[in-house]
Formats: structure tokens, sequence, C-alpha cells
């Protein structure tokens, strides 16, 4: 199935959550809204991987718009979350506007506009390379601004290390990599090549694809410690069940 088959049918299982969390709500002005962040906020779990904590608002949005299928603003957190039970999610937080649903089987639903943020860890994305990639040694260090990246490399059974100071950079809007810009190592090999190494084993860094995220990445900072990329749901219109 095609990146945006998964996201469409990952946007209807949540528009379903909604629907289900709503009905099953009742109609009191009380408790629809509070028991739908509720629900919602336990359906996560199952859409996006097992964390800390997961928490969902509504704002701007009476009780009788959610019963009628209507959402103005919605606003979701989740604290370290295992992505899919692979990739170690430090946090997530988004927005999504203007949501529509249809129908007891969410037959339609429309996001007219979203951001989301998702932040990693040094720490999380370390021991996340060390488990794909483990016999070369991987790690990175996160500064202001710039990415250290190091692996062990073995020639004649002799392991030396490939350092590269160099930054992330968003490629299709679905993966992190690093690119290499200042390259260290004992090895007799050229700079390039040395560099085309330590690009290969360790990118992607980060790839929806593998955890199955419907999201579109846009931009990538880097703080010490930490990276925080900035997007959007890839899903900006309404959606017909397939």
């Amino acid at each position: 199935m095609t990146h945006g088959g998964m996201a469409r049918r990952w946007w209807l299982g949540f528009a379903l959550a909604l629907v289900v969390a709503t009905v099953s709500s009742g109609c009191s002005t009380r408790i629809v809204r509070r028991n739908a962040e509720k629900r919602l906020a336990r359906r996560l779990e199952e859409f996006l991987g097992p964390a800390e904590k997961y928490r969902v608002r509504i704002y701007g949005t009476t009780d009788a718009q959610l019963v009628a299928g209507r959402v103005r603003r919605l606003v979701f957190e989740g604290y370290r979350i295992l992505a899919r039970g692979v990739l170690p999610v430090e946090y997530l937080w988004g927005e999504l506007r203007e949501i529509r649903y249809v129908g007891g089987e969410a037959e339609l639903l429309e996001i007219r506009d979203s951001d989301l943020a998702v932040e990693f860890s040094e720490a999380g994305l370390n021991r996340y390379l060390r488990e794909h990639h483990g016999r070369y040694q991987p790690e990175l260090t996160v500064l202001d601004g710039t990415v250290r990246a190091t692996i062990l490399y073995r020639i004649a059974g002799t392991p030396a290390p490939i350092a590269a100071v160099g930054r992330l950079v968003v490629v299709d809007h679905q993966r992190l990599d690093f690119r290499a810009e200042q390259v260290e190592t004992p090895l007799p090999i050229h700079p390039d090549s040395a560099r085309s190494l330590l690009e290969e084993i360790v990118n992607p860094i980060v790839d929806l694809r593998r955890i199955d995220w419907p999201l579109r990445l846009d931009t990538v900072r880097v703080e010490q410690g930490r990276i925080m990329v900035h997007g959007s749901a890839t899903v900006r219109q309404r959606l017909e069940r397939e």
C-alpha cells in the first residue's frame, strides 16, 4: 500500500474513533466533549504506539457540533512514545483544525488545516541506531545547530572511527538524513569515500515509512541534545472510504 493509502486509512480510523467517542458520550452538554477527549487519548496508543501519556483537548466546539460531526480545533500530545514499538519519540504535539466526519462509519473526513511537531532526544535516537546498526556502533552528538555522527568501520579486521560534523535535512517530507560536511578518520581512504560510508550506514536517521505515521515533515531544527521537526498531517482535504 502507498503512503497516501496508509495515511488515508489512518485518518479514517481516527475519525471513526472520534465518532464512537462522541456517540458513546451521550448528549449531556457537560460530558460529551470531555468523554470524547478521554476516549480519543486512549485510542492514540493504538494509532501511534505505547507512550508514557497521551492527552487530547477539543477547543472552540460545542457539544451540539461534536454530535453533528464537526470539531473546530483538536490538540493532542504524546510524551515518550515508542512509535509502533520501534522508534523512540520524546514528544509529539499536533493541532487539527476544522475536522468534519459523517456517519457512524466515519465515511467522510475533512481536515482543513493542521500543524505538527515531533521532538527526538539524542539518547533515544542513539538507542534506535544501535539496535539497527549495532556492528558499526553509531552515535550522534546533537549540538546547537549541528550534529556530529560517529561510526566504527573495520578494514582488515581492525576497527577505526569515521566521524563527521554536519547537519540534518528533511528528504521527501518523510525522512531525516545526516549530511556530513567535515569528515575525520585515521583510515587510509579518501574523505569523500569516508563521507559516503558514514552516510550510507546512519541514514535515514528517521523514516516515517517504517512507523506508518501519516505526517509530512517540513523543517528540522537541532538544539543541545534534541531534534525538533515541524510539519503537518498528510491529509488536508475530504477523504472517502476506499
